[in-house]
């Protein structure tokens, strides 16, 4: 097995990993390595549309940085506030505790409770014209004409902020303005909020924000790894990963939990001897499955399991790739992904039951984590096919190739909205 780089390294890595994740070197020492921080710096996917809504309060706006901004640039997060509507927080006083499916491990997750001394931290909606670029096609097929927002992850500004953009390219925002690393976004079914990972405060945890980037809200409080959250379909919850139950810096495994932080469940449980990597959760559009990357067989393959833990079956199979960062479609019946069958990584597509896997890439260009658009006829990716990374859209069939983003820094992890 390509085991990767120590998590102990994860906050230094992430900080630099937009410039240096996604191609592998021609040695073997250095393709683990290049690999491990590409896996370190993508462990979180999108999320698919219903109708939920949480209620948290609009904070009053204010405005800075060069882009129109929409981020508290005090240090103050307010924890996340009970849920009401369809949604019932679970928050008992010590915690929550879940047991998974057929004897899995048991976790308890403390419920979210406020930073001590923190005070609601205001921040800014958008009160400034967007800064429109114009949308440029790379020369492959017939440029779309997607619709919709795209959320993604730039360098631009001098680390990794979340920005949000039209689906075409257009009205650039930047929604966080922050010290730390804030990466990885996914948005509520509703359109509404947008979750992320963040390592302001210390380590990687799991937070939430408005889709303008006001009201940040920590979700997690963990002295482990909790990244890579994704919304359930009907809103109620996240998937993610952690390494908090033991054996930080080698196990990392599948969670889901209450969009409070309450009711964490521990879904997958890898032997304790034997230390495996799983991550880039997903969720079916019914919120029945969950499709992960899993290191199980020997190198990443693409895996779904029941949202209740049961029914773990590997959907690829491919020892001489690695096939990571899944996105399932919105008719539930494929899942688009990046494979490096061919030294660089591809994006390509499968059915969920194994079969049909085709290719919409060509791997000479570096092309990495694709996002389906809410209708399935677009998918947003990222790719190095002209010079550094940037965000990209194409037809579901890999046709019509064009341009989105065009900076020198790095662009990277789309996600789209689901309305």
């Amino acid at each position: 097995m390509r085991k990767g780089l120590s998590l102990v390294l994860l906050a230094a890595l992430l900080c630099v990993a937009l410039a240096g994740c996604g191609q592998k070197e021609a040695t073997p020492d250095a393709s683990a390595t290049a690999a491990s921080l590409a896996r370190l710096a993508t462990l979180q996917a999108g999320a698919l549309p219903t109708s939920t809504s949480l209620p948290i309060t609009p904070e009053p706006a204010t405005a800075t940085s060069s882009l129109p901004t929409a981020e508290p640039t005090a240090a103050g997060i307010e924890p996340m506030p009970p849920l009401t509507s369809t949604l019932v927080a679970e928050t008992p006083a010590s915690g929550a505790t879940a047991t998974t499916p057929a004897g899995q491990a048991t976790s308890t997750a403390p419920a979210a409770t406020a930073v001590p001394g923190a005070s609601a931290t205001p921040g800014p909606s958008e009160t400034a014209s967007a800064t429109a670029g114009p949308t440029e096609t790379a020369p492959v097929g017939t440029p779309v004409a997607p619709t919709g927002q795209i959320a993604f992850v730039s360098n631009r500004d001098g680390n990794n902020e979340i920005y949000r953009m039209n689906a075409d390219g257009s009205g650039l925002i930047r929604l966080t303005n922050n010290a730390a690393n804030d990466q990885l976004p996914s948005w509520s079914p509703d359109g509404t909020k947008i979750v992320f990972s963040s390592d302001r405060d210390g380590n990687y945890e799991v937070y939430v924000m408005n889709a303008d980037g006001s009201n940040v809200v920590r979700v997690t409080y963990n002295a482990f790894l909790d990244s890579n959250a994704v919304w359930s379909p009907d809103g109620t919850r996240f998937a993610f990963v952690s390494d908090r139950d033991g054996q930080a810096d080698e196990n990392i495994e599948i969670y889901v939990m209450n969009v409070d932080g309450s009711n964490v469940v521990r879904l997958t449980n890898d032997p304790a001897d034997e230390p495996v990597w799983d991550y880039n959760p997903t969720w079916s559009p019914d919120g029945a499955r969950i499709a992960f990357v899993s290191e199980g067989t020997g190198d990443p393959e693409i895996n779904v399991i029941n949202a209740d833990g049961s029914g773990r079956v590997q959907v690829t199979d491919d020892p001489d790739a690695w096939d990571e960062y899944p996105a399932w479609s919105p008719d539930g019946q494929r899942i688009a992904f990046q494979a490096d069958p061919e030294f660089n990584y591809a994006i390509y597509v499968i059915n969920v039951d194994g079969t049909g896997m085709t290719a919409l890439t060509e791997s000479e260009f570096g092309d990495e984590q694709p996002a389906w658009s809410p209708d399935g006829a677009r998918i947003a990716f990222t790719s190095q096919r002209d010079g550094g990374y940037d965000i990209y859209v194409m037809s579901a069939d890999g046709s019509g190739i064009t341009r989105l983003t065009n900076d020198p820094a790095n662009d990277m992890w789309p996600a789209w909205s689901p309305q």
